[in-house]
């Protein structure tokens, strides 16, 4: 019951929702709202079509990045490194479930429903998003098949790391999905088809809205006494 009322949200509604979530996690001061996004990211996992490895593999995947990013806000920024890494894995897990079940036409429309404000202004959004969703994809691509590389690697018995072993490889077989992408997308005629919102993702925007405005409420009422 719970899996189907997700699924029927929009993409642009789901999205909404995560931002409004990190937002809330790193706004509030209250260990309750922290357990509560904690409890709730565990909820969405649990009704996940992954498995827990498949989070694992994405955070791995991009941990590095994870890493700087949370070394430059360590050194900038004081604030209570525990909280705040704890923080950053859950707003970092939340990512990860919004964009783990995506295939390229998801991931097209997610950036689709951002950019189409630019209508307005004469501006092809759904041009430049399909862009956009080509190159991150690509990116992603590069990011996520090292297992897939190193399976393959051992499979014709070169054991061997490196650049020439590793990376070149990596981005050969990157390049190699992006043209099949290609390809299938212009022999299906590939157009992306516009969705319509309901009142469910309605509701469910408006939920999570006011409870980033109460939050702000509270933080700022703690932060005045």
């Amino acid at each position: 019951m719970y899996k189907n009322y997700i699924d029927n949200l929009t993409i642009l509604s789901k999205k909404i929702i995560t931002v409004l979530i990190i937002l809330i996690l790193f706004i509030t001061k209250s260990y309750y709202m922290i357990l509560f996004v904690s409890v709730l990211l565990i909820f969405l996992i649990l009704l996940n079509e992954k498995s827990v490895k498949e989070y694992v593999k994405i955070f791995k995947s991009y941990l590095l990045i994870l890493l700087f990013f949370l070394l430059a806000y360590i050194i900038v920024i004081n604030e209570n490194t525990v909280i705040f890494i704890y923080k950053s894995l859950v707003a970092y897990l939340f990512i990860i479930n919004y964009y783990i079940n995506m295939d390229f036409y998801m991931l097209h429309l997610s950036i689709y429903s951002s950019l189409k404000i630019l209508n307005l202004f004469n501006v092809d959004s759904e041009k430049i998003s399909f862009y956009l969703a080509k190159n991150l994809y690509y990116f992603n691509l590069i990011f996520t098949s090292k297992d897939k590389i190193i399976e393959k690697q051992l499979y014709l018995g070169n054991k061997k790391h490196g650049l020439k072993y590793r990376l070149i490889p990596t981005v050969f077989y990157a390049d190699n999905e992006i043209n099949k992408l290609t390809m299938n997308l212009n022999t299906n005629n590939y157009k992306l088809k516009k969705y319509r919102t309901n009142i469910k993702s309605v509701i469910s925007v408006l939920l999570f809205l006011l409870l980033f405005i109460l939050t702000i409420y509270k933080t700022s009422g703690n932060m005045s006494r």
